[in-house]
């Protein structure tokens, strides 16, 4: 069954994580780089367990340990690039541009995920 939370789940800490991301550029003290990264924390806990329950909500029985292990090799991919990508884009152009360029991929995502996220046919709830 898909349970009609999990989807605004998703978006919405994708929305709390982009933010937090865009918001770090405008960071001038400790405290406030501490309430980004606290924000940014809240809003990836809604993203991984609502994605995580959300996928297994939408695949068959059979399939959810490959559903799972390619959910786990999406995300080592993406540690693995991602930093390389945005530590290149920050000694290039600026650390800001950086934050912001992570900050667009997210909210790109979220917008994409949005968008595209349906329930399979044959899924009830």
């Amino acid at each position: 069954m898909c349970t009609p939370g999990r989807k605004p789940a998703v978006i919405l800490g994708s929305a709390i994580t982009a933010a937090s991301f865009a918001a770090l550029p405008l960071v001038d003290s400790k405290l406030q780089l501490m309430a980004a990264m606290a924000l940014m924390g809240f809003g990836e806990s809604f993203v991984m367990s609502a994605l995580a329950a959300l996928s297994n909500d939408v695949t068959p029985a059979p399939l959810r340990g490959a559903q799972a292990a390619l959910l786990a090799q999406t995300g080592d991919v993406t540690f693995v690039l991602m930093p390389i990508a945005l530590v290149s884009v920050a000694t290039s152009v600026s650390y800001d541009a950086a934050f912001l360029v992570s900050a667009g991929l997210i909210a790109g995502s979220n917008l994409g995920f949005a968008v595209l996220a349906r329930r399979p046919p044959g899924v009830r709830g």
